[in-house]
């Protein structure tokens, strides 16, 4: 059998990479939808 256990704080900094990018991605539809300049997009 394969063991695909990986150490806990590997798993906590890939949610936490993840929960960024969600963050991320919504601020920017908000900017969008607010129809904010290029800069307020980045």
């Amino acid at each position: 059998m394969v063991d695909f256990s990986i150490p806990s704080e590997v798993f906590i900094y890939i949610l936490d990479l993840f929960g960024t990018m969600a963050f991320a991605v919504t601020g920017a539809f908000k900017a969008i939808e607010h129809k904010s300049d290029f800069v307020g997009i980045i």
